[in-house]
């Protein structure tokens, strides 16, 4: 799951919101943060795993210059392992 910012920019962070209904299943469990300047190269940023949890989790990380930013699941809450979803999932720009 990506996000075009549209142009070049400075990133520090991503905020991602579960589904906000009753399941669990899909809600995003661990995953990796990638940024890209020109939606081709993908550079790692930040890596780790949410709570089964309905609240909105913010992941920050390095500064960096870039157009794009994606959430890459590794797996997920619930029993199946084979969706994700994503009730938002917006990227956070430097101050």
């Amino acid at each position: 799951m990506s996000v075009d910012t549209g142009a070049r920019q400075r990133l520090a962070g991503v905020r991602y919101l579960p589904r906000q209904d009753g399941g669990i299943n899909g809600r995003v469990e661990d995953y990796e943060v990638l940024v890209s300047a020109d939606g081709e190269r993908w550079q790692t940023v930040a890596a780790g795993s949410f709570p089964e949890d309905r609240t909105e989790f913010t992941v920050p990380f390095r500064e960096v210059k870039a157009r794009h930013i994606a959430l890459k699941v590794l797996s997920e809450h619930g029993a199946s392992d084979t969706f994700a979803s994503v009730a938002e999932l917006d990227a956070v720009r430097a101050r």
